[in-house]
Parts: structure tokens; C-alpha cells; sequence
């Protein structure tokens, strides 16, 4: 997904048919107007033909007006919620003390200092997750905790 998208569509059924309705909805609308306010006008005036095409193309106008402000209204959002969220991503976020970090992990705080000291760790689960075995190797040699 390219983020400089302005666009991003839904992949799950209800959501996509959400959308296609509403923008059915809108269409239809758009097309009931244009059709109510031109076309009727203009078949409906026997010798005002001009001044009911200029009357007309003045409410077409308004109708272009309020889709164009609209339009750039959205993509206003769009940045102000794109700047917000990239300000938000790449603010360094605080880092939790090794008590904290033990007791997320069940384990006891020494191991925490301890697997910090060491660029290469293999840490061992059981089958519901919890930290059973860790081995390290620093500069070669292997050590082993419990």
C-alpha cells in the first residue's frame, strides 16, 4: 500500500457495499437535480429558452461549486490526519524500566539485565508463551540461564 494514497479501499464485503450504496445515492441525486432543474426547465418554457439555460447553468454552477469545496475540504482532512499520524509514528516513544519489562514477561528483572548485555539471544517458549529456557552467546561461548 502506497502512503502517499489518497484513496484506500476496504476489502471486506460490507464496507465495499456500504460504500458502492452511498455513492449510488449520491449519483442519483446528482442526476435527479441536473435532470429537475435543466432539462424540465428548458422543455418546460415556451419563449424563455435563454433565460431559463442561463438560470440553469447558474444552479449547475452552484452544484460544481459545492462538489469542488467538498472535494477540497476531504483532501484538507486527509492531510491534516496524514501530517498528524506521521508526527505521531516517528515521535520517540518512551522506553519501559526493566521491572516493567520483567513483569510484561513474567520473568525476573535480573534476566532482563542480564539478556540486555548480549547481541545474540535465543529465547526459549512454552506452549502458552511463557520464557522457559535462554541461552546466550557472548564472544563465542555459550551460556545458559534459567
Amino acid at each position: 500500500m502506497n502512503e502517499n494514497s489518497l484513496i484506500f479501499t476496504e476489502q471486506r464485503l460490507l464496507p465495499r457495499c456500504f460504500d458502492a450504496a452511498l455513492t449510488l445515492l449520491a449519483w442519483s441525486g446528482f442526476l435527479f437535480f441536473l435532470y429537475a432543474n435543466l432539462v424540465l426547465k428548458l422543455t418546460e418554457s415556451g419563449g424563455q429558452r435563454w433565460d431559463t439555460a442561463v438560470a440553469a447553468f447558474n444552479t449547475l454552477l452552484v452544484y460544481l461549486l459545492i462538489a469542488a469545496l467538498n472535494g477540497w475540504l476531504l483532501i484538507l482532512w486527509y492531510q491534516y490526519n496524514r501530517r498528524r499520524t506521521h508526527a505521531r509514528r516517528h515521535t520517540r516513544q518512551a522506553s519501559l524500566a526493566n521491572d516493567e519489562l520483567a513483569r510484561s514477561f513474567n520473568i525476573a528483572p535480573q534476566m532482563i539485565s542480564e539478556m540486555s548485555q548480549y547481541n545474540l539471544l535465543t529465547v526459549y517458549h512454552d506452549h502458552i508463551g511463557q520464557i522457559v529456557d535462554l541461552k546466550t552467546a557472548p564472544h563465542g561461548r555459550e551460556m545458559e540461564r534459567r
